[in-house]
């Protein structure tokens, strides 16, 4: 889990079908308005997805994105990689749950002299600040944000797995920025031809693992795992691994079952077998 994907691959979780054709870190989150300002994690106990909407529809969605990421850290550890942050920004499209944005340099035809009529909008500068954050809107808490009548998700838990999905991402990139090492520096940029590259692999990877998490995401909704593993067994899923790249590095240190998380491609049979489970 979608935003910047061609404009620079955004990684992200949105409703319905995807729209684009883009070890848990111990140190305190920091939840990050639109404005900048911060926010200390508020207490996630007694969770209840009317209640978090009720926030998000009175301008509190920093105070809800915060008891999402303080349920998360205690139920699982899932947080952001070293050097990233859990942002809300009100402002991110209604069918945008999540994104990360996943290259650190421009298309290869942004060096190009461009026709007038040519669509130059994925080429605006990289925001080195945004690269950085891991966002997520109202879209996160609710469905059909585009009316006057949001409609809430169907559980906490489904709000988690695309908080997951994002957390994914973020520690994703920082493995492949740290060449590996999953600590440290980061010692080289993910160029917009290796966001590209790699976006079926990565999505597969973290959509596997929280399709995986039954005993942690108890709630997760039929129409939510029906949705991933749509992302992941569907030919033209945008998260089907055949023929694609997974990255080769485990789950980001110390998040749980580990078992869940593949790193390798699985042979045509094997993902026949994991699709039929799934419509099971």
């Amino acid at each position: 889990m979608a935003n910047r994907m061609m404009r620079w691959l955004v990684r992200g979780a949105a409703p319905g079908r995807w729209l684009a054709a883009v070890a848990f870190a111990c140190f305190s989150i920091v939840i990050v308005a639109g404005s900048g300002s911060t926010l200390r994690p508020a207490v996630a106990a007694e969770v209840n997805i009317d209640t978090l909407v009720d926030m998000v529809t009175a301008h509190h969605g920093v105070e809800a994105l915060s008891v999402v990421s303080n349920l998360a850290v205690e139920r699982g550890g899932w947080g952001p990689a070293p050097g990233d942050e859990v942002v809300f920004e009100a402002s991110l499209p209604w069918w945008v749950r999540g994104s990360v944005l996943s290259a650190d340099t421009l298309p290869p035809d942004c060096g190009i002299p461009l026709g007038p009529l040519t669509d130059v909008s994925h080429c605006a500068p990289i925001d080195v600040e945004e690269e950085r954050h891991v966002r997520f809107g109202r879209a996160l808490f609710m469905n059909d944000c585009g009316t006057n009548a949001p409609v809430p998700r169907a559980s906490v838990d489904d709000v988690l797995a695309t908080y997951i999905e994002e957390m994914g991402h973020s520690w994703q990139e920082y493995y492949y920025e740290t060449e590996g090492r999953g600590e440290g520096p980061r010692t080289r940029q993910t160029l917009w031809e290796d966001a590209n590259r790699l976006i079926a692999g990565r999505e597969y990877q973290i959509k596997a693992y929280v399709l995986s998490l039954s005993d942690l995401l108890p709630d997760l909704s039929r129409e939510e795992r029906a949705r991933l593993a749509a992302d992941i067994c569907e030919p033209d899923g945008y998260a089907n691994p055949l023929g694609h790249v997974v990255p080769c590095e485990g789950p980001p240190p110390g998040w749980p079952n580990p078992s869940g998380w593949p790193v390798t491609a699985p042979t045509p049979e094997a993902l026949a077998e994991f699709c039929a489970a799934q419509r099971s």
